[in-house]
This record gives structure tokens, sequence and C-alpha cells, in this order.
């Protein structure tokens, strides 16, 4: 195995690269940002058909913000 990559990762990329053919990522903007949590929110469009998400995404850090 690759060092420090664990096939939960390996699926991850997989899957992210999968997707990335399937959908076109608009920019994205901060909706929230704080010491615990960063917010954000941003479009897709499917590559096949003529439909659009609203996309928000919410993340914690682990350890807390480093600077």
């Amino acid at each position: 195995m690759s060092a420090g990559i664990t096939p939960v990762q390996k699926l991850t990329r997989g899957l992210l690269s999968l997707f990335t053919n399937f959908f076109l990522h608009g920019p994205y903007r901060i909706i929230h940002k704080s010491d615990e949590l960063l917010g954000l929110q941003r479009y897709m469009k499917n590559g096949f058909v003529d439909l659009y998400h609203n996309v928000v995404t919410a993340m914690d850090y682990l350890v807390g913000k480093s600077s």
C-alpha cells in the first residue's frame, strides 16, 4: 500500500474523478467561517442535461483552526 494512503482515500479519489466527468463545478463562496466550522456554498451543473444544483458544505476542524 502507498505510504499514508488508505483504501477509503483511494475510493474517495476515484469517486471524485467519476463525478468530475458528470458535474461542472462553479465558483464557491464562504458563507460561514469560525474557529470551529467552515461553510461553503457553490453551484454544480449536470454535464449531460440542463440541471443545476445548489450545494452547501459544512466542515469542522479536527483540532481547531490553524491561523
